[in-house]
């Protein structure tokens, strides 16, 4: 028996006279139902340090347990659902998920939560987190010349070659491209933000014309060879280009005109 099933049977969690002492106790009133539920089942999961993969119990059990109604448990639930929790699967069970931030965005109403003036807050944030992950792979890269991680680079390159010469959306190479470099700079928390970040950029427009797209790709190129040789300086200075060039994109999406590429390096 787990050991908050043990704590609490025999109970139900939500009665008054456990309302000032248990973790599972009914918040205040300006609180809902499904949100105490989703609370509750957060506690629970912690509790019983579940992991990705296991099982929560039966709705009847958790009913119990809480001592909520099934239709304010599948509420709760519901939320988590959302948020990307759990998994519920028909006719298996409820199951713990891992943490997916993509997940967690997709449930979000973008244009909502953001306003137009953020997307530069959020180019900015994602200007020094980046900067970092470039820092931290080009210090890899002296320590281990043989970075196996080297070969993706070059992968994401010739593919955002063959598609910018082709006048085609790079959004999936570029965000392939970075995501290596977080990998090669061995953050696990930093690829997480990270991964938050490009999910929001990618909700707002791009402005992409044939010149864009190769001065984007001949960035990448440079920036690629920088931290694969090593040269911390070179690939921070290249970031910067591309953090310049995607303001320049952004200005040009939300005024409707063409944008002139950042002039390339000798």
């Amino acid at each position: 028996m787990r050991r908050s099933d043990q704590a609490y049977k025999g109970k139900a969690i939500w009665n008054d006279a456990d309302r000032s002492h248990s973790k599972w106790a009914v918040c205040p009133q300006s609180t809902t139902l499904a949100k105490q539920v989703k609370r509750a089942i957060e506690n629970y999961i912690e509790d019983n340090n579940l992991k990705p993969g296991d099982r929560l119990p039966p709705e009847p059990e958790l009913c119990m347990l809480f001592g909520v109604s099934r239709t304010a448990l599948r509420e709760g639930m519901r939320v988590l659902e959302m948020m990307g929790v759990i998994s519920i699967e028909p006719g298996r069970g409820s199951f713990i998920r891992s943490f997916d931030i993509g997940q967690i965005l997709a449930n979000l109403p973008a244009r909502l939560v953001f306003q137009k003036d953020d997307i530069r807050q959020i180019a900015d944030v994602r200007r020094y987190l980046e900067r970092y992950s470039i820092e931290r792979a080009a210090q890899a890269a002296i320590t281990d010349p043989d970075q196996p991680l080297f070969a993706e680079l070059a992968y994401c390159l010739r593919h955002m070659k063959e598609r910018a010469e082709k006048g085609e959306d790079l959004w999936a190479e570029d965000i392939a491209f970075h995501r290596t470099i977080a990998l090669l700079a061995d953050n696990r928390v930093l690829l997480m933000i990270l991964e938050l970040f490009w999910d929001l950029r990618a909700r707002f427009p791009r402005y992409d014309t044939s010149e864009t797209l190769l001065a984007r790709y001949r960035r990448h190129k440079q920036l690629a060879s920088a931290v694969m040789t090593g040269n911390v300086a070179e690939a921070i200075a290249i970031n910067e280009e591309l953090y310049r060039l995607s303001l320049q994109e952004l200005e040009a999406s939300e005024a409707g005109s063409r944008v002139k590429p950042a002039a390339d390096k000798p």
